[in-house]
């Protein structure tokens, strides 16, 4: 009787164990199953916000390279006073207007005012441009300083669209373009062509770089 006994307690003993090392595996099994769902979730997040970052650059860098393309000829035009001036300037006002669009539908609520800004700053080439015709070095560095209070404004309303750009780093590369702009406008006035176009032609690649920082790449 007591060995049947010894035997049924063994019994009982050797399925608890069982039991407990069963729902271990079990447990150890649900969690890892949880983790790897968690884990494919922060990748499937992580893909599409790079999915959407391409999409936005690919939006926003085709106009502001045109941008780009479009300064030589429109300052070329305002310099010789070419015919061709007020068709040009249409063209650059249409491409103000792109940039500005695209950007509001990346950052809604920014086109009141980014748009008047971007307008102003091209309107500052015209200043600088007429200064350095005229060897007016006062006025140079009134639209200078323009230039960069523009950088200031534009990267400052884009930071407040979304604070989890990097606003210094827009206001570098808006101040890098207009630097190198008055540089282009510099030879341009100086009859350096062969110089205008290698920095025009840099310039254009720049725009990368400006379509980067304002998507937050």
């Amino acid at each position: 009787m007591k060995q049947g006994y010894k035997k049924v307690v063994l019994v009982l003993a050797c399925m608890i164990t069982l039991g407990g090392l069963f729902s271990s595996l079990l447990l150890g099994s649900l969690a890892g199953a949880t983790k790897q769902g968690g884990s494919s979730n922060n990748v499937r997040n992580r893909a599409s916000a790079t999915t959407i970052s391409e999409a936005n650059r690919r939006r926003l860098d085709a106009p502001m390279r045109e941008h780009a393309a479009l300064t030589v000829p429109l300052l070329k035009a305002q310099l010789m006073q070419d015919p061709d001036v007020e068709a040009i300037t249409n063209i650059v006002e249409h491409n103000n207007v792109q940039i500005a669009n695209t950007i509001e539908k990346i950052y809604p609520g920014t086109l009141d005012e980014f748009l008047p800004l971007w307008r102003q700053h091209i309107g500052y080439y015209n200043d600088y441009l007429q200064a350095t015709k005229e060897g007016d070095e006062t006025g140079q560095q009134q639209a200078k300083q323009n230039l960069t209070t523009f950088a200031d404004q534009a990267s400052a309303v884009l930071d407040n669209a979304n604070p989890r750009l990097n606003q210094n780093h827009i206001r570098q590369h808006l101040t890098s373009h207009g630097n190198r702009v008055t540089t282009i406008i510099d030879n341009l006035v100086a009859e350096n062509y062969d110089t205008v176009y290698t920095l025009a032609h840099n310039e254009y690649e720049h725009m990368d770089n400006v379509a980067d920082a304002i998507i937050g790449r």
